[in-house]
């Protein structure tokens, strides 16, 4: 808990460190909430080490599985996995992953789950040079999400952006004019 309380602070250092302990001394913890701190510590650990991010995701969905706690949580494990795999550099890794999380979270209807990791898959489409897709699944997924969820809304405006910037539509100049209205 204090975990979550120092990273809603803003210090995800700190968070990281506390989380670590509290997986390391797990005695304390419940399954279930041993489950959480690995999603968590995942979850902060995707950008900086994606590598071990991955593997924190593979134990929790190993332990998820075995003890038959929170099924409900693996869409979310296998999208932060997913996400993981794209910072290592693994678009293979990561669409595999992705489609399957996006599967699931669509079959369990969690609309959060299903679009981040549709956003995601976005980014695999874009790194495997196949921007044309990319646009496609963001232009669709900013339609959906627009009104529900306007942060991941924002996000695919500003992916779109850079999709216009790269295919060199646009001069830098306009973006910085129409970057006002992406969030």
């Amino acid at each position: 808990l204090r975990a979550l309380i120092v990273e809603r602070r803003g210090d995800y250092r700190a968070s990281r460190v506390l989380l670590h302990r509290a997986i390391a001394q797990s005695l304390a913890l419940t399954p279930q909430t041993r489950l959480l701190a690995l999603h968590n510590l995942a979850s902060s650990l995707a950008h900086s080490s994606p590598l071990e991010s991955i593997e924190l995701t593979t134990l929790a969905l190993a332990q998820m599985e075995a003890g038959q706690l929170h099924l409900g949580l693996r869409p979310a494990l296998l999208n932060v996995a997913g996400y993981a795999f794209i910072c290592a550099g693994d678009a293979g890794g990561a669409d595999g992953v992705l489609a399957e999380a996006h599967a699931e979270a669509r079959k369990g209807q969690n609309r959060e789950i299903a679009s981040f990791a549709q956003f995601n898959r976005a980014i695999v489409a874009e790194l495997r040079g196949n921007p044309g897709a990319a646009r496609m699944m963001l232009e669709q997924l900013l339609a959906e999400t627009a009104s529900v969820l306007p942060t991941l809304a924002g996000w695919c405006r500003i992916r779109l952006a850079w999709l216009t910037l790269l295919e060199g539509n646009i001069a830098p100049a306009t973006m910085e004019a129409e970057s006002c209205d992406l969030v």
